[in-house]
């Protein structure tokens, strides 16, 4: 029962799902409080801050989930790769786009308060390395991203064709995590 105001419940419940040791990644749909699943609208006026209009209207509302991956990389305070470093899980969110045009403009748009709309969510403790939103390629598909301060802990998202035909937002926590995700959403 948790809300933007307080987040914590949600992410202590996060914090406990296990993720098998082959697995990366692990696909859940988030439910309310009638145990029905939440829509991808629900969830955000429900979590985040603050939310986009254009961008409810592109996607498929129905079409929601959470990710949850594990992951491995990590940096120092001084950007430094640390070696053998204890997993962390980090959570994503995905939705079917309905329009990709529309959703690319709206993501555009909400860039300027997502920081602040997934700070807690997605337990944003540091100030963004750079002062707007960057771009990135993986794969042929292109990724906008805000680091905080190492792409350990970012603000990451594309929109991704997936090898099913079906076209996804996803809303990522790390680098290793929206890479993941696009590996899999590409079948690779």
């Amino acid at each position: 029962l948790a809300s933007a105001n307080d987040l914590e419940p949600l992410n202590l419940a996060l914090s406990q799902v296990v993720i098998g040791e082959s697995s990366k990644n692990l696909f859940l749909v988030p439910e309310n409080e009638a145990e029905e699943p939440m829509s991808f609208s629900s969830f955000v006026s429900k979590f985040l801050i603050n939310q986009n209009q254009s961008l409810l209207n592109s996607v498929t509302d129905k079409r929601f989930g959470l990710i949850i991956s594990r992951q491995q990389e990590k940096f120092d305070d001084l950007g430094k790769p640390i070696v053998g470093a204890e997993p962390e899980t980090r959570i994503a969110l995905i939705v079917e786009v309905a329009d990709a045009v529309v959703a690319k403009i709206a993501m555009s748009e909400w860039e300027q308060t997502l920081p602040e709309a997934l700070t807690e969510l997605f337990q944003i403790t540091k100030e963004a390395s750079q002062p707007a939103f960057d771009n990135n390629k993986y794969r042929d598909v292109d990724i906008r991203f805000m680091n905080f301060s190492n792409p350990d802990r970012s603000i990451d998202y594309a929109i991704v064709s997936s090898a099913n035909n079906n076209t996804y937002l996803v809303i990522a926590n790390s680098r290793e995590q929206i890479y993941s995700i696009m590996d899999t959403l590409l079948g690779f």
